[in-house]
């Protein structure tokens, strides 16, 4: 049985849809996709309307859900995420999802990486708590490399929550921003990942290292026959969720400060990605590629749809061919 390919709310409007409806729904299958990834409405009769429509046309839904735990510590948003977490994992687990999603953070390593240091354990420490309720409701939950953790944070993450509900939401794109091999980072995390945005991009030359620009599936330097092929042998039934929108941020693999806040990275893991900035540079002189930042001064609402359909497509064709390929292996 193929894959089932969705999309994240995110991708629609290039924005955040907080508390996704039937209608954002039917928008994610008018354009061809088999189940969505969004925040559950926070009324409780329009979530489960929500999962019945999902059930009747046969969709996949992935709620996404916040731990309870902030960087600045503000105890009330905390509580009210307290509060969400037993919301949505109580729905999830009576109307049929068996995975959610989770962000946490976006950069605050690079505010203050000491202090980043004490707040990853503020995270683990919450996430031992709350695995025995995961596995309780029979969830999984999937925490995403979101401009915070690395892929070496969030093995070490979920192996100290003493869980195999508690794993990884991997973002392929995402991979690129804090300049980590693609290939060597999905082996490592491939075992623990519980749900995906797949997320194609691209480097090209910046003074201090690079830029990563988000593509369109198919289009940028993610090799997603390798990445999915490598992911569906660990979890044969993982739903391959894209994330797409414009956005063009730097990547500073030249900046020792930069450096110095990701110490994990390896020499494999700058050679790597300077060699994508360099090839990225050279489609760019040849005009092989449009410039991403005129692209990226296209209104998102324009792009999207074309896009969207196009990189559903890509996705589809691209497991179709890991899947071929892993038959020949076993002949």
């Amino acid at each position: 049985m193929a894959p089932r390919v969705g999309l994240d709310a995110y991708s629609l409007l290039g924005d955040i849809v907080e508390g996704a409806t039937v209608e954002v729904l039917e928008r994610v299958r008018s354009l061809g996709a088999d189940g969505l990834q969004a925040t559950l409405p926070s009324d409780e009769g329009r979530a489960r309307e929500l999962f019945a429509a999902a059930a009747d046309w046969g969709m996949y839904l992935e709620p996404y859900v916040k731990l309870p735990v902030h960087w600045s510590g503000d105890a009330e948003l905390i509580a009210v995420r307290e509060r969400d977490f037993e919301l949505v994992t109580r729905l999830a687990s009576e109307l049929g999802a068996r995975t959610l999603h989770c962000s946490i953070g976006a950069g605050e390593r690079f505010e203050d990486f000491a202090r980043w240091q004490e707040y990853k354990q503020q995270v683990a420490t919450v996430v031992r708590r709350l695995a025995p309720r995961l596995e309780e409701r029979g969830l999984r939950l999937g925490i995403e490399n979101h401009g915070d953790f690395t892929t070496r944070e969030l093995v070490q993450l979920a192996e100290a929550s003493g869980s195999r509900h508690v794993g990884v939401g991997l973002d392929t794109g995402n991979l690129l921003y804090f300049a980590e091999d693609v290939r060597s980072a999905t082996e490592r995390v491939a075992a623990l990942v519980h749900s995906v945005h797949l997320k194609d991009a691209l480097l090209f030359p910046h003074p201090r290292g690079a830029q990563r620009a988000v593509a369109a599936p198919g289009t940028g330097q993610v090799d997603f026959e390798v990445v999915i092929g490598t992911l569906l042998r660990a979890n044969p039934d993982l739903n391959l969720t894209i994330e797409d929108h414009g956005d063009v941020l730097p990547v500073p693999f030249f900046d020792r400060g930069w450096l110095e806040r990701l110490p994990e990275l390896s020499a494999v893991d700058i050679a790597a990605s300077a060699e994508l900035a360099a090839r990225g540079g050279r489609l760019l002189r040849e005009h092989r590629l449009a410039d991403p930042h005129a692209v990226d001064a296209i209104p998102w609402e324009l792009r999207a749809p074309g896009r969207l359909r196009a990189g559903i497509a890509a996705i589809r064709a691209a497991a179709g061919r890991a899947i071929e390929n892993e038959r020949k292996e076993e002949q």
